[in-house]
């Protein structure tokens, strides 16, 4: 079972979806450049990692997300003892209004029966015996908790990891949309099956390329026949 701490800090200040950039350079400025995990960059280059500071947006409100390392590298911040900032042409001074520490246990709960598929396998001893089987899906399922700790919480609102591919240079994460709950209690409404997927490319994780591959459904009305893509808010 491995341990990972979160924590979460949001801000009262007000953000519209514009200004999480400006959020972000914002505090940057209030903080010496040698604290990497803030800007995440080295000298002319870059940390090539997933981000464990980050900077979001909840409620409308600023908010700082850390992750690991991150949340031992956020009392910089407050050791500055500096919390007023300038985001676009206003100033603020940041006052916290909720801070949210998690302990997340990544584990594989081996009662369940997991769905897997194997690809490129190479044979131990002439064969695939069965703990080589158990270790390939319980370690997709790691992967995909990992995934589901790393992806903006907006994406896991709408999408479920499906899939996690490593390979030498890249790391790709498949991602289906759900089928909510309203829908399901609503007669009128049909799953049609998926849309071909889109491949974004996010921040690389461990200087491999991060693809992911969404795909959405494709509804239908019952009740007038329309076909139609559930809005994203």
């Amino acid at each position: 079972m491995t341990r990972l701490k979160t924590l979460t800090i949001q801000f009262d200040t007000q953000l519209v979806e514009n200004e999480i950039q400006r959020f972000r350079g914002a505090i940057i400025k209030l903080l010496p450049q040698k604290e990497v995990l803030f800007h995440n960059h080295i000298n002319d280059g870059y940390r090539y990692a997933y981000p464990l500071i980050q900077y979001k947006r909840l409620n409308n409100k600023a908010a700082l997300f850390c992750i690991g390392e991150g949340v031992e590298n956020i009392g910089v911040f407050f050791a500055s003892n500096n919390f007023n900032v300038r985001i676009g042409n206003k100033r603020h001074c940041l006052q916290i209004e909720e801070v949210n520490a998690k302990l997340v246990d990544i584990a594989c709960d081996t009662e369940q029966i997991y769905s897997y598929q194997l690809t490129n396998w190479l044979r131990l001893s002439g064969r695939l015996v069965g703990t080589n089987y158990f270790y390939y899906f319980c370690t997709m399922e790691l992967f995909k908790q990992l995934a589901s700790l790393m992806l903006p919480s907006q994406i896991l609102d709408y999408f479920d990891v499906v899939k996690v591919e490593e390979g030498a240079t890249q790391i790709e994460i498949s991602l289906d949309e759900t089928y909510p709950e309203s829908y399901k209690a609503d007669e009128n409404i049909e799953s049609k099956g998926f849309m071909e997927p889109t491949t974004i490319t996010d921040f690389p994780i461990r200087d491999h390329k991060l693809l992911l591959h969404v795909r959405r459904r494709r509804w239908l009305n019952r009740k007038d026949g329309v076909s139609f893509c559930r809005p994203l808010n």
